[in-house]
């Protein structure tokens, strides 16, 4: 019988909360823009749309959520 796998969106939800972990854990949970410790998360520099970018440790920081949705609006 054969073993069913796990769907691809399954697998990029699991690789995603893992890589948010690993960049918040890297940066210490401080806002790389700010420096506040309230609600971090993880922000990427460039959209996550594309799969060659999107777990690329260079293209994320430990941003709080007020500055990661003003970068979200007013992206580079």
């Amino acid at each position: 019988m054969k073993k069913k796998l796990p769907s691809r969106k399954n697998c990029v939800r699991r690789l995603d909360r893992a890589f948010s972990l690993y960049i918040r854990e890297r940066d210490k949970h401080k806002c790389q823009v700010c420096g506040s410790f309230l609600h971090p998360q993880c922000g990427h520099i460039f959209s996550r749309v594309a799969y060659a970018t999107r777990w690329d440790d260079r293209n994320a920081v430990c941003m709080c959520a007020a500055c990661n949705i003003r970068h979200e609006q007013n992206a580079w």
